[in-house]
């Protein structure tokens, strides 16, 4: 094997496990290395590093000094691989693991720094140091960040990202029927917010049911899913189940229904009013667009007003047109309208009120 061939070797080595080469570096180091730049010449392992290294050891026993390598050349071999495994020791050391380490908010942590020699923890990488014993007790919000532990040079051992949070509560499950019956829409909240990634799981099915059916998503809203081929009048109610997990646990709320009972259309849209005759507006407005059955459950309409700068309404209704006429208004007068939705029958509940459509009525 020529020079050449070594030094290709010496380099695989040095990327693969840092220890083809017969040589105890570290050794080498200690007693060749000037005190202020051995961190250089070697690197602290990591626990990968260590395991690494005993494969390397295995597979290179066979590997041994050249006959040509002579007092000079070794030397020039060991400098080679030591600054090379130094360049590649400090370009590891940046693409360092982080490990992470949920906690819930008010409760302590005890981490030793387990460097090989000294060993100090640092919040950010920055000073002050915190000792050798990551010791925090009742953990707020504020004390989540990255740890990194130090060797007495000043190497980073290891690095620790601390997610300070809450586990999930059982969430607050709504649902309701904007297309009855069609489908059915579910949603909940998560509060208090749990600070950390959380994920929901809801399925659903008849009640004493084996057969459970999953809750779909709604694209771009994490809290919100649809179900579809709920059972109409059925005698057992329906089960929806949303289950909240965290790094920090889970918990699951159930919520029982029958499908006639949470009927609730969307409100009716395109509201419009105009001036009619003396003292009159008319209103007009189209159905919700997501009510899809109206040839079989057609919906009715309340008309809520008011006049400009006063805090009492009156509804009037229902209507099962589109349209209506509000007379005896003042002229010249403000008024702001809003109308509402339910089915025909009376199943469920009625919509939310539309958003306020105000018009002038005429002086004339």
């Amino acid at each position: 094997m020529n020079l050449t061939s070594w030094f290709k070797l010496i380099i695989s080595g040095c990327s693969e496990a840092y220890s083809v080469l017969p040589i105890d570096v570290e050794s080498y180091a200690t007693h060749n290395c000037p005190r202020h730049t051995r961190h250089r010449c070697t690197r602290s392992p990591t626990a990968g590093d260590r395991s690494r290294l005993k494969h390397a050891h295995t597979h290179t026993k066979h590997h041994r000094m050249p006959s040509w390598c002579g007092a000079r050349s070794c030397v020039i071999a060991v400098l080679l691989y030591a600054a090379v495994c130094a360049g590649a020791a400090h370009h590891r050391e940046d693409e360092q693991s982080v490990t992470e380490m949920y906690v819930v908010v008010g409760s302590a942590v005890s981490v030793p720094c387990e460097a090989r020699t000294g060993g100090e923890w640092r919040r950010n990488g920055t000073e002050p140091t915190l000792g050798t014993l990551l010791k925090l007790d009742n953990i707020t919000l504020e004390d989540g960040g990255v740890y990194t532990c130090h060797t007495a040079s000043g190497d980073v051992w290891g690095k620790l990202s601390l997610r300070p949070g809450y586990p999930p509560l059982p969430p607050e499950v709504h649902c309701w029927s904007p297309d009855y019956p069609l489908s059915v829409m579910c949603s909940w909240n998560k509060e208090p917010e749990p600070m950390l990634p959380t994920n929901y799981i809801a399925t659903y099915s008849l009640e004493h049911s084996l057969e459970v059916q999953p809750c779909n998503s709604m694209p771009g809203q994490n809290r919100v899913c649809l179900l579809k081929g709920v059972q109409l009048f059925s005698i057992k109610p329906n089960i929806v189940n949303v289950t909240a997990v965290n790094p920090l646990g889970s918990s699951t709320r159930l919520l029982s229904f029958v499908l006639e009972d949470i009927v609730k259309p969307d409100p009716p849209v395109d509201v419009r009013v105009a001036p009619g005759m003396t003292k009159q507006l008319i209103v007009e407005w189209a159905p919700p667009p997501s009510w899809s059955n109206l040839r079989y459950f057609p919906l009715k309409y309340r008309v809520k007003y008011k006049l400009d700068g006063e805090d009492f309404s009156r509804i009037l209704g229902p209507y099962e047109s589109t349209r209506m006429v509000l007379k005896g208004l003042r002229p010249g007068k403000t008024y702001h309208i809003q109308v509402s939705a339910q089915e025909l029958l009376d199943l469920g509940q009625s919509s939310d009120w539309s958003a306020a459509t105000s018009a002038t009525v005429s002086l004339h």
